[in-house]
């Protein structure tokens, strides 16, 4: 966990701001990992990434499951 405040502190404010901007547009972690590296030559591991999210408080948004199409079918049949 000291790892990760570390690594906070070496981000500046206007980063960890959009950091927080790309959780809200729903980025996940491997993204913004990819992120990080390619807009501000910030290498981090997944865990990192994951570690500093958390610190951050940011909330990472859960991408709904597209509905297969076997519970379509068993919606219609139970309404029949």
């Amino acid at each position: 966990m000291i790892h990760s405040l570390f690594l906070m502190a070496k981000l500046s404010e206007d980063q960890l701001q959009k950091i927080s901007q790309w959780v809200q547009e729903g980025a996940s972690l491997s993204v913004i990992q990819g992120k990080l590296a390619s807009e501000f030559g910030i290498s981090m591991t997944f865990l990192d990434v994951r570690l500093l999210v958390d610190d951050l408080n940011l909330i990472l948004q859960e991408k709904e499951e597209p509905k297969k199409e076997n519970d379509q079918n068993s919606s219609i049949e139970e309404n029949t």
